[in-house]
């Protein structure tokens, strides 16, 4: 069987292949610093509202990280963070993003897997909680062939009772935990859907060495050895509670719209302003 550049036996042990990544990781660092100052205004306002979004949590009442990040996901879902109290569950074009700071298109109206983990990501720095990003592909599995893939998803990884778990906002906040060191497998009580893992983009986005993603697979092979949370205690004493929370607290969360509305329609108005000129 062929393997591609995105296969992990190729890159982590090719020096020219990686190689291939960091040329592009430099091409994508200019156009983070062109975003950064293109559309500086928009992001210290975007930064602004995450202040905000955090201290409205930290009010709300959290239990742990996983009850935390299922409160941002229902937030957004229910679009009390768009400007227009409206998401539709559609990415934007690439070309129409800010790449450096994709959850601004949360704020748009819009988003899609990179959009939450995103934003996720950001609303956790303001509540000193950890967030990393992690990026694998999803889908079908062929004779080994899914290795050959590119990373086509992102979820979150979050720590709970000293363990990490992956959090994926964008598809019903289902729950993962490691399985081996490039492989997450779901914790559910009805599905058995599985990540693999794709650290050359963390070489894409320059957030990790190469030093720093054989250290990481070591570190995931040791947590696979852990065991995680049971599906239904979960699902039933986390998962759902937690939306429940959401729901009765509707005019809450509905007066948080309502007074961060202005920020977010400077925040719309800046970006689209700035595109066009």
């Amino acid at each position: 069987m062929k393997t591609s550049i995105f296969n992990e036996k190729n890159y982590l042990n090719n020096e020219s292949i990686r190689k291939q990544f960091e040329d592009l990781a430099i091409d994508r660092k200019q156009i983070w610093e062109l975003e950064k100052y293109k559309f500086h205004d928009s992001i210290e306002k975007y930064d602004e509202l995450i202040e905000e979004i955090a201290l409205f949590i930290k009010k709300m009442g959290y239990n742990s990280a996983l009850d935390c990040s299922i409160l941002i996901s229902q937030l957004i879902f229910h679009g009390f963070l768009s400007y227009d109290l409206d998401y539709v569950d559609e990415p934007f074009k690439p070309e129409e993003e800010i790449s450096y700071c994709l959850g601004t298109s949360i704020i748009r109206g819009k988003g899609c897997c990179r959009n939450l983990a995103s934003m996720h990501k950001d609303i956790f720095q303001k509540l000193n909680l950890e967030s990393k990003l992690f990026y694998c592909y999803i889908g079908a599995r062929l004779f080994g062939y899914e290795k050959n893939r590119q990373a086509n998803h992102v979820i979150n990884l979050v720590i709970e009772n000293d363990n990490l778990y992956g959090i994926d906002l964008y598809n019903g906040n289902t729950l993962f935990h490691f399985i081996s060191g490039l492989e997450m497998g779901q914790i559910s009580s009805q599905n058995n859907v599985h990540l693999l893992y794709k650290p050359y983009y963390e070489l894409l986005t320059g957030e990790s060495t190469i030093k720093d993603i054989h250290e990481t697979i070591k570190e995931y092979e040791e947590l696979s050895k852990k065991e995680p949370i049971k599906p239904l205690y979960y699902e039933y004493d986390i998962r759902g509670k937690t939306k429940k929370k959401v729901d009765s607290l509707y005019e809450e969360c509905f007066n948080f719209h309502e007074k961060t509305k202005t920020l977010k329609k400077e925040i719309v108005t800046s970006i689209e302003k700035t595109s066009n000129m």
